[in-house]
């Protein structure tokens, strides 16, 4: 089967919403109370340099094959239920567990086993196959699981964050942020939980590939995993399954996507490239399946150091450049300060126009010269500042969705970061009509009360925002699962 570089999929588990950089690219039906199904097959991946590599992936009917696998987005303590099925007959014991959580065992050839577990504590998670490690993980069978924290109205990644994580989250935007005035180290918002990247790293050494393609001769049906760590050599560092140039991808000028809103589409590799204006914090999740340890840095911002692994720091420190070992999973926000080279007050800017386009590169030098290759096909990509921060965008909290399923009722209340605007309220995922119209306070509070028969189908609700125009812009969204009381 062939594959290529063809960027990340995802899944959506228990009504919750997607990261915004998801999707616009293949975001997968809500399973509802079906299996996800997950599929080990054999696959010809293509490399930045067309080169084909023999590789193992996970597949699903709907995204067909992919390197990593798809996303799995789910909500704290909501039920997975993952179909699994081998389709190889080579390399030994194939499965999938996701470390700390569970384990299938062996999977048979022609097999399928079904797995049904409530989503872990809310954090960055490897799904992968754990046999003949690194092997099997390496070859392509491993995948990203990020659960989302429980209750709705959290402003952190966390159900339970540390005193510190809370501090900094709380910071971004204040003091005043309901009034737009942010504050001396995060002028803008507070962050939105839709600006939530996932960058997941692999190496690949076509040789030890290669060696077991069953199509080239003298080819093996097994490697053990000290013959294939023996010798091993990257020459391709991939990032969300792209490498080198196209790990990053053309970048628009300001006025090809200027009023656009959020419904933009540009011509770039939006599930590695975080785009955003200055004072938009995102949040990175940091994975690494690979052989190779990375030492990552970004220019333009230093960034804040999370979470490792399943811990989430109190020392929450601000670097420049940090270390991703293998199986290792860093959480980092990258507050969109405004750095220095942009002057403060002139518009347009009077030394360089937006967008400014910053490196993101591995200081490790085997990922840079790619096994002694040339530098753009190593680990690359960048970030992007598009401009100064709109007034009329906004961040949109909800802290209580409840629908009362006696007198079919839907309560909904939450926070603005933009006081004054006017808000309407969606069944689903907002692809319905708009069922209500209502104002925020100018305090940046807002209520809703009303009937919700329409909203019982899908259990959950979408707030929007817009620009009244003309055009009409979306300018902020936030979908939330609905509480039956």
């Amino acid at each position: 089967m062939k594959l290529s570089s063809c960027g990340l999929a995802a899944f959506a588990v228990g009504g919750i919403g997607l990261p915004a950089f998801l999707r616009p690219r293949k975001a997968l039906a809500d399973p509802g109370t079906g299996f996800i199904e997950l599929t080990i097959k054999e696959v010809d991946a293509e490399m930045v340099d067309r080169t084909v590599v023999y590789m193992w992936a996970f597949s699903s009917p709907e995204a067909g094959p992919r390197i990593p696998g798809p996303v799995i987005v789910a909500q704290e303590g909501k039920t997975i239920r993952l179909r699994i099925r081998n389709e190889i007959d080579r390399g030994g014991d194939h499965g999938l567990a996701i470390p700390g959580v569970f384990n299938t065992g062996p999977i048979l050839f022609g097999q399928s086993v079904d797995v049904e577990f409530p989503a872990p504590a809310s954090g960055s998670y490897f799904y992968l196959d754990p046999f003949n490690t690194p092997v099997n993980r390496v070859m392509g069978l491993h995948g990203v699981l990020l659960v989302m924290p429980t209750p709705v109205g959290t402003n952190t990644p966390y159900s339970n964050p540390t005193t510190n994580v809370q501090r900094i989250f709380n910071d971004l935007g204040s003091p005043g942020w309901s009034q737009g005035l942010g504050s001396a180290h995060f002028p803008g918002h507070p962050w939105d939980s839709d600006r939530t990247w996932i960058w997941a790293f692999n190496s690949v050494d076509p040789d030890k590939n290669d060696a077991m393609n069953p199509d080239l001769p003298g080819s093996v049906d097994f490697m053990p995993a000290a013959q294939f760590e023996d010798g091993y050599l990257p020459r391709y560092f991939t990032l969300n399954g792209k490498s080198g140039f196209f790990a990053a991808g053309h970048s628009p000028t300001h006025e090809e996507h200027a009023h656009q809103g959020l419904a933009a589409e540009y011509d770039i590799q939006r599930d590695i490239a975080i785009l955003g204006n200055v004072g938009q914090p995102a949040v990175i999740r940091a994975l690494n399946a690979g052989m190779a340890t990375h030492s990552l840095h970004p220019h333009g911002n230093h960034f804040y150091l999370l979470a490792e692994n399943r811990t989430v720091r109190n020392n929450v420190v601000w670097i420049d450049t940090w270390s991703l070992e293998t199986l290792g999973r860093k959480d980092l926000l990258l507050p969109f300060m405004q750095p220095p080279e942009i002057p403060p007050a002139a518009w347009p800017p009077v030394e360089e126009n937006f967008p400014f386009q910053y490196t993101m590169h591995c200081h490790t030098e085997m990922s840079q010269t790619a096994a002694g290759g040339n530098y753009p096909q190593g680990c690359i990509t960048h970030w992007q500042m598009e401009g100064l921060i709109d007034p009329k965008d906004a961040v949109i909290f909800v802290d209580r969705a409840d629908i009362r399923v006696r007198t079919g009722t839907i309560e909904l209340e939450g926070r603005s970061s933009t006081p004054g605007i006017t808000l309407d309220i969606h069944p689903g995922d907002g692809t319905e009509p708009a069922t209500a119209v209502f104002p925020v306070g100018g305090d940046g509070r807002w209520s809703f009360r009303g009937r919700g028969g329409t909203f019982l189908p899908s259990r959950k609700a979408t707030v929007m925002f817009h620009d009244p125009g003309p055009p009409e812009v979306l300018r902020a969204a936030r979908t939330v699962p609905l509480r039956l009381r």
